[in-house]
């Protein structure tokens, strides 16, 4: 129960659409391409998500580079919403105004192919909280890091 109860105070959800055909275990190579989005968020969330990568135990050898060869899994994206939020309207209004928000949509192909392996979008926000201080103390990076926690486990999960 406590992991549902998280899930409705973090506010997190994630649409997948996925090929049934392909095994994720089956690549050794992980080719994580910084992902494209407001100033450095790109950056920053393809780093989250190789280190969530690497936690998860997804392939064997995680590349943050575009020019590799041969077969591997390739993730591309973008990260769609970057929001700090207001703190000054999330005291007054409460309700989730001004709520940090984090969005992103990611892509992931055969590195060799371009066969089309899984398609996520991720949606981070503090939608459910009810504690004041939490509400008004709103982190945007921790978002961001659940985005990509979210993220890791839909495609382990892929692997049989």
């Amino acid at each position: 129960m406590g992991g549902v109860w998280a899930l409705f105070v973090v506010g997190c959800s994630t649409t997948s659409e996925y090929n049934p055909f392909a095994s994720v275990s089956s690549y050794e190579t992980i080719v994580i391409e910084d992902f494209g989005g407001p100033g450095r968020s790109g950056y920053e969330f393809a780093e989250r998500v190789a280190q969530a990568f690497a936690s998860e135990e997804i392939g064997g050898r995680i590349v943050r580079s575009i020019d590799e060869e041969g077969r591997a899994l390739r993730v591309q994206g973008v990260v769609t919403r970057y929001s700090r939020g207001n703190a000054a309207m999330r005291l007054r209004y409460g309700h989730n105004i001004g709520n940090a928000r984090f969005a992103a949509k990611a892509l992931v192909t055969d590195n060799e192919t371009g066969e089309l392996i899984a398609r996520v979008y991720l949606n981070e926000s503090y939608d459910a909280v009810r504690d004041r201080n939490q509400r008004i103390h709103q982190d945007l990076d921790a978002l961001a890091e659940r985005a990509a926690q979210a993220f890791a486990k839909e495609l382990a999960e892929l692997s049989p």
